[in-house]
Formats: C-alpha cells, sequence, structure tokens
C-alpha cells in the first residue's frame, strides 16, 4: 500500500493541471470575495451592506465555486489515467485493483483538504483585506439591484 501511496503522489504532484486547479480553487474565489468586499465597502452602508454584526458567514457565499473547482481535481485524477491510457501500466505495476485505488482516493482526499484549507485562507484574507466582514455573492446582487433602482 505504501508503495501506491508514493505513486500517487509522484502522480499527483507532477500533473500541471492539478497545480493550475489548486491555484484556480485559491484564486478566483479570493478575486472574488475581494471584488465583493471593496463594492459593497466603497457603496456605503445604504448600497446593501452586511450589518455590523454579520460576522464572517459571507464565507459560505463563495465555497460552492471553491468545492466544484477542487472536485475537478478528483476528476482529473482519476480520468487523466484512463483517458490516456496509462491505467494499463498502473494496474499491471499493482497488480491489485483495490490497494490502487484506495491510494488514489486518500491521495485526492489529502490533496483536496490542505487546498480547501488554503483556499479559504485566501477568501478569508481578501474579505480582511476588502475591509467588510461577512459579505457573501448574495449581496452583490443586491448592490446591482439597487444601483440599478
Amino acid at each position: 500500500m505504501t508503495g501506491a501511496l508514493r505513486y500517487e503522489w509522484v502522480r499527483i504532484s507532477t500533473v500541471r493541471s492539478t497545480w493550475a486547479l489548486i491555484g484556480m480553487a485559491m484564486l478566483v474565489p479570493a478575486g472574488l470575495a475581494l471584488f465583493v468586499s471593496w463594492l459593497v465597502g466603497s457603496l456605503g452602508p445604504d448600497a446593501g451592506g452586511p450589518p455590523d454584526d454579520a460576522g464572517t458567514g459571507g464565507l459560505a457565499g463563495f465555497l460552492p465555486l471553491t468545492a466544484a473547482v477542487l472536485c475537478a481535481i478528483g476528476a482529473a485524477a482519476f480520468g487523466q489515467e484512463y483517458r490516456h491510457g496509462l491505467i494499463r501500466i498502473t494496474l499491471s505495476t499493482f497488480p491489485r485493483r483495490t490497494p490502487v485505488f484506495l491510494a488514489k482516493t486518500l491521495m485526492v482526499a489529502m490533496v483536496i483538504v490542505v487546498a480547501a484549507i488554503l483556499a479559504i485562507s485566501t477568501i478569508v484574507l481578501a474579505q480582511a483585506l476588502g475591509g467588510v466582514r461577512g459579505v457573501h455573492a448574495g449581496h452583490l446582487v443586491r448592490v446591482r439591484a439597487r444601483a440599478r433602482g
């Protein structure tokens, strides 16, 4: 099992799409959180900003986007070997399928947990830099509606 885990770590860490997806999971939601925080903060409290006691509940507004990008890491980890036919080499190196798929699942889960922690910390940092606590994507809809009306 340790050989399969080592194999999966080398495979998942050397694929460029893994790092690109982790970067997207961190930067896109954080950029949106920073933008919405800045927009709500710059338009003032009358534009539909969060109340003073809102807390950090706004983090949940950006988590579905992060989760979707992180799910793509899992899909890529399983799908790339089948797409390029490398699963035959993997299964000939490790003839028992159960350890291979357990190692693949464990490695993807570990990478996704670390990436999720990094993504959440960048969202929180972006909201702090934006100067507004508790902002979520729903505020952008209210700000746009009030700007039009």
